[in-house]
């Protein structure tokens, strides 16, 4: 059973639909890809040289941290180190395991939300950060 625009189709027997595993694969390819793009940017600006080296590096580090800890982007915008800890419940991650993130709801006289968001790919949260 495939539901397509809020409608269920049926699928003769034997017949499958997309394989979700074979889609994450591609996905987890695409991204890595995506990410040697970016780690090979300021290296590329900085032979062409062209302004903007320090730029790239920043955004690159910026889409790992994006992605590494699930954030929103204008909670990454407001990140400073001290924001970054130790996981006491993961030790495995090491020294990069928890960031703290301090978001604004929108309305004005809401108060600030603090929150802790723990880190879900070692691969790419604790890149570069120092």
């Amino acid at each position: 059973m495939d539901a397509t625009m809020g409608q269920l189709v049926y699928l003769p027997a034997g017949v499958a639909g997309p394989d979700p595993d074979a889609f994450l694969s591609d996905v987890l390819t695409e991204l890595q890809q995506f990410f040697d793009m970016a780690d090979l940017e300021p290296e590329r600006i900085l032979n062409a040289g062209r302004k903007g080296a320090l730029a790239a590096w920043r955004d690159a580090v910026a889409f790992k941290t994006l992605y590494g800890w699930g954030l929103r982007r204008s909670e990454v915008r407001h990140l400073q180190l001290v924001d970054f800890s130790r996981n006491a419940r993961a030790p495995f991650f090491g020294e990069w395991g928890l960031v703290g993130c301090d978001t604004h709801k929108l309305s004005a006289s809401s108060p600030k939300l603090q929150y802790a968001a723990a880190q879900r790919d070692n691969e790419y949260a604790g890149v570069n950060l120092t």
